[in-house]
């Protein structure tokens, strides 16, 4: 398997710094922070009450957006560790597995912190994105309709996501994605 190196939402040639965490994982929808290759006082780790163990997705998500919103995000733009995913997607946390609301960040309160437009337009992206299987499929319905009324700005997003979530009809969608689904697993079954 060949090393990618993350396309973090950096300026080109930023190699150190402190850096606004919500804007630069906005950018690209990489997150900048990895519990793997983060350094933190410990004291920080015990003010934020550390993860939060219901949380069986996004657990890393919310530690570093509560870490990064009351204090300053120290970034080097340089590999140094490595981040292997070479695990079955079957038993990885992401993919087409549905949790319940306490067990996904996305349904976690953010009121406080949605006041915030840098961190609610970031928020905003990772729910487009990953709320789609919910919405579709139709799981955890009142949740989503919720999160998706919160947006106040379809126009900040891309085009397409006020196509998914207000032209297309939820079988329509949910069609779309399995075709593309399948088309993926051919092209990986023929190139890999």
């Amino acid at each position: 398997m060949a090393n990618t190196f993350p396309n973090i939402g950096v300026e080109e040639g930023f190699s150190q710094g402190y850096i606004n965490y919500c804007q630069v994982y906005a950018k690209t929808m990489w997150m900048p922070l990895w519990t793997g290759a983060v350094c933190i006082p410990k004291k920080i780790f015990d003010i934020e009450n550390g993860f939060k163990p219901n949380l069986k997705l996004g657990e890393d998500f919310d530690l570093w957006v509560r870490i990064a919103f009351k204090h300053p995000v120290a970034f080097l733009n340089k590999p140094l560790a490595y981040y292997n995913q070479d695990v079955d997607v079957k038993n990885r946390a992401v993919g087409m597995r549905f949790y319940k609301p306490e067990e996904h960040m996305l349904f976690t309160d953010y009121d406080d912190m949605m006041k915030n437009e840098e961190f609610r337009f970031l928020f905003e992206r990772l729910a487009l994105y990953s709320l789609l299987p919910y919405y579709y499929n139709k799981i955890n319905k009142e949740e989503v309709k919720n999160i998706l009324l919160q947006i106040k700005n379809w126009k900040r997003h891309e085009i397409k996501y006020f196509v998914y979530y207000k032209i297309l009809p939820k079988g329509v969608l949910k069609k779309y994605f399995q075709l593309m689904e399948i088309l993926y697993q051919v092209k990986t079954a023929i190139f890999y």
